[in-house]
């Protein structure tokens, strides 16, 4: 089953972290280099709720996939690229990568010229029930919401220092010998936008020794809190966190070579 922009599923997906990337990534300072992102994003949400394992969507299990792949000069994904660096739930793998040729990127640019590029990319697996009619959203636990039941889903608000604190936290010692990781954090924002400190865990990593960085990352965050009924409201969210090696100079020859570690 493919893509139907006029057909709406029963179960509706949610995007995990779509509020907190909706903007094109901005170019480096150091030579030009701007990443890849994603252009049809819509319709890969469609195609995630399509393609949602029965088993789990009947059970309302949701699931994260940390796949790796080349974009190349003309957008398109290479297909031979295609490798899957973590997954919450073997359930999920097929369909997430059934969905990476249907995937169109704007294409890196290096210099003000497209590029090719490797990229590691996630795709959340978390259905939203709609509620029956005259029903309101109701707290899960402890008086704190899942995203899937907020009306106005919580945003970062400031996400180019949420970007250099990415950046700042790669690990040096890794830096020699590792090009990315993506750990993929659950936590609780709090009424205030703050986050509750005791509250992330890391649900999917490609490489445990960026735990601790991205759990860093996530509890300096601020938000603008999810509300519930115009009210702020405590909220769980789920957040993939990329990390890129900063020494890892974006030249054209390693762009087109495959990532290291």
């Amino acid at each position: 089953m493919r893509f139907r922009p006029n057909r709406v599923p029963a179960l509706m997906l949610l995007a995990a972290a779509a509020w907190l990337a909706t903007a094109p990534p901005a170019a480096s300072q150091e030579g030009g280099f701007k990443p890849p992102w994603l252009v049809n994003e819509r319709e890969i949400s469609w195609q995630i709720g399509a393609d949602y394992p029965a088993a789990q969507r009947d059970s309302a299990v949701r699931g994260y996939v940390v796949l790796n792949f080349r974009v190349r000069e003309d957008s398109t994904v290479d297909p031979a690229s295609v490798s899957v660096r973590a997954s919450s739930n073997p359930a999920f793998v097929a369909p997430a990568t059934g969905l990476v040729p249907l995937m169109r990127f704007a294409p890196a640019q290096l210099g003000g010229r497209p590029a090719a590029a490797w990229i590691t990319h996630s795709l959340s697996f978390e259905l939203q029930r709609p509620l029956p009619a005259g029903q309101r959203p109701a707290p899960s636990d402890e008086g704190t919401y899942e995203v899937s039941l907020i009306e106005e889903r919580p945003e970062v608000l400031d996400r180019e220092r949420m970007a250099r604190q990415i950046e700042a936290r790669f690990p040096r010692a890794l830096r020699d010998g590792v090009i990315s990781a993506a750990v993929v954090v659950r936590f609780r924002i709090m009424e205030n936008g703050t986050v509750d400190p005791a509250s992330p865990r890391v649900d999917v990593t490609t490489d445990p020794r960026f735990d601790e960085a991205a759990i860093s990352v996530i509890r300096q965050a601020r938000f603008r809190p999810a509300k519930v009924n115009g009210r702020p409201v405590k909220a769980w969210v789920t957040i993939p966190i990329h990390f890129q090696n900063p020494a890892s100079a974006p030249a054209e020859a390693s762009l087109a070579d495959p990532p290291a570690g």
